[in-house]
């Protein structure tokens, strides 16, 4: 099972794919935006869908693997992320943690939890996601 990442920055744009728990962004260094998120190998009929929480907008709809969740081009920074795995047993789950602006890194938090900050003005920079079973 892999998790693939790109995310798109303030200012950037698209940065290098991630893998299974490397860090895309940069502590400090970007705002992040938006984000595209892939898998492989993962059991039969198990899928991830993600939203991200945009300054200005609030949440932004859903997307399936492969589409992009937030914005590009708005100069609107993603400030909170919720990653959701359907039709998965109760024991695999998704890992994924965010390092926000002026708090640093957050905890780890699991399947369909809110890893950053909502209307603070705290911007994502940087995340770490990974598949895996948990207890």
């Amino acid at each position: 099972m892999n998790i693939n990442y790109t995310v798109s920055a303030l200012k950037y744009s698209w940065q290098a794919q991630q893998s299974n728990g490397g860090i895309a962004g940069g502590k400090g260094e970007m705002d992040l935006e938006a984000i595209t998120i892939a898998t492989d190998n993962l059991p039969p009929g198990v899928t991830v869908s993600y939203r991200v929480y945009s300054s200005n907008i609030g949440w932004t709809p859903t997307v399936a693997a492969g589409g992009v969740a937030g914005t590009t081009g708005q100069d609107l920074q993603a400030e909170d992320i919720q990653i959701f795995l359907e039709g998965a047993p109760d024991n695999l789950g998704v890992l994924y943690q965010c390092c926000v602006s002026e708090l640093g890194w957050l905890p780890f938090v699991q399947t369909g939890q809110s890893a950053g900050t909502q209307g603070q003005g705290y911007g994502i920079e940087a995340i770490k996601i990974v598949l895996g079973y948990v207890s």
